[in-house]
């Protein structure tokens, strides 16, 4: 794998906690697999303004507006298209010329999807991604202080502290996990540094902590700040989740939290260059 490759065709979405995906198959020529993007029940849409149009069916009856129908022809279409479509949107929204009539588009993303949202009743529109490239990452950290507070969430003494792997796309798996304990090792704090620093371009790097990042970090709070990793707003005991990768820093998410209970965030990884 060319992770060089990776600065300018991953993207890093924060989704939110416990979406669940469905599977829709398209019929063209080259099978592909399209993911239906939920949050619990409800679809998830995103703007559709740095994407193009597709397909347009106007005035169309109740009896004609059929998900399923329409999002199989957006999939056919968008694997057709010459462009790198990896990703389309069915909307369906009242005709303006005919009040009891529906109009249907379909918009294809070859690009940075923006603003992934859940839609308002009135908003009917179902975000659809090619299933083979995208990874959804759940990270927990917690704190001693946490008011859950439960005998699973006790912190193992071997994983206390900072905890880091790094995220293959093409396999969807991870690999090269370490941890850092900062409370009963200050030298730790500069094997994080290593870490991120000896990443190989393109690379991503996932981070939850579990008890106590705060202790000695300051000692790096410079070079994270280099890197979009601010973590000056942490506390004693509190949490810290990151997503980020070598060489595009700006395309870090990174959260810090010193309330008294756990941080739960659910990201979506997508990487276009697959």
């Amino acid at each position: 794998m060319k992770f060089k490759n990776w600065s300018s065709t991953l993207m890093m979405i924060l989704v939110v906690q416990a979406a669940t995906i469905s599977l829709l198959s398209s019929s063209a020529s080259q099978k592909r697999l399209y993911d239906k993007l939920r949050l619990k029940t409800a679809p998830l849409c995103a703007d559709p303004s740095n994407a193009s149009l597709i397909l347009n069916k106007n005035r169309l009856q109740s009896s004609q507006v059929r998900e399923s129908l329409y999002a199989r022809m957006c999939a056919i279409q968008c694997q057709t298209l010459n462009g790198a479509c990896f990703a389309f949107q069915v909307n369906v929204m009242k005709s303006i010329n005919d009040g009891n009539a529906y109009d249907v588009r379909c918009y294809s993303f070859n690009d940075f999807i923006h603003n992934i949202y859940k839609p308002s009743p009135d908003d009917d529109c179902s975000l659809f991604m090619g299933a083979s490239k995208y990874k959804i990452v759940d990270v927990l950290s917690w704190g001693f202080k946490d008011s859950l507070n439960l005998k699973e969430f006790d912190c193992p003494p071997k994983k206390r502290g900072v905890n880091l792997y790094k995220l293959d796309m093409q396999s969807r798996a991870v690999y090269d996990s370490q941890s850092y304990d900062l409370l009963d090792n200050a030298g730790n704090v500069f094997k994080i540094k290593n870490y991120l620093m000896n990443t190989a371009n393109g690379t991503v790097v996932v981070c939850r902590t579990c008890d106590e990042p705060y202790t000695n970090i300051n000692q790096i709070v410079p070079y994270l700040k280099s890197v979009n990793l601010d973590i000056s707003a942490v506390q004693y005991r509190g949490k810290w989740i990151f997503v980020w990768q070598q060489g595009a820093y700006e395309k870090t998410l990174s959260y810090v939290d010193n309330s008294n209970v756990s941080l739960s965030k659910q990201f979506l990884i997508y990487n276009m260059g697959l």
